[in-house]
């Protein structure tokens, strides 16, 4: 029971570890040509939380107690997993960003270096995504800034992110009605400024 207990705390250390290692925050500038796949965090999340269970479950057994194993392993495969599905995101939201910057549009991707609690190896995972269009292009509904709204929209959906845009106040409906997400998963913050900033970020807790 006594080797049980110790395994069980190691875990657990492993998965505080992923939970709160941000190491450091940075833009990138690399032009990924990747398609967006769907939530990758959620996806690969759970696919190693199942099969850190089965490994957990095997562990645990050998150690008096399959259902903490599983629970154990759970937990860190589901950890790793999430960090592998954050870093394929970033590839996603450097996809969008290269549209943006083609079109002529400031735009910044947000990395963190966090440790995975598999390998124990630093690992760059997706942090956030900004882009700034000018207010005048949002109260024009100019094409291009619709349609880079529109992509923003779409990776906040599929990386299961939240989305906070700020501007003017008058063009709140307008920034709303173009990005057409969900009830909750956007909000518009009023502001002084001369264009519009719309961040994407992930979800917290």
């Amino acid at each position: 029971m006594l080797r049980s207990k110790k395994g069980y705390a190691t875990a657990l250390l492993a998965s505080s570890v992923f939970l709160g290692a941000c190491a450091s925050t940075s833009g990138l500038d690399g032009i990924n040509d990747a398609t967006i796949n769907g939530s990758h965090a959620q996806a690969q999340g759970a696919m190693g939380a199942g099969a850190g269970a089965v490994t957990g479950a095997v562990i645990g057994n050998q150690m008096g107690s399959s259902k903490a194993g599983a629970a154990i392993g759970a937990l860190v495969g589901g950890a790793a997993g999430y960090m592998r599905g954050r870093s394929l995101d970033i590839k996603a939201a450097q996809s969008v960003a290269y549209d943006a910057r083609q079109a002529g549009y400031q735009a910044e991707v947000n990395t963190a270096v966090m440790q995975n609690p598999q390998t124990n190896q630093s690992q760059q995972v997706f942090t956030g995504y900004r882009v700034l269009i000018p207010a005048s292009e949002i109260r024009n509904q100019d094409p291009e800034a619709t349609r880079i709204l529109q992509k923003t929209a779409e990776l906040a959906i599929q990386a299961d992110t939240e989305v906070v845009a700020s501007g003017p106040a008058n063009l709140r409906d307008s920034v709303l009605t173009m990005l057409n997400l969900p009830a909750g998963q956007a909000q518009y913050v009023p502001s002084n400024d001369t264009k519009v900033a719309v961040s994407v970020m992930p979800r917290r807790g």
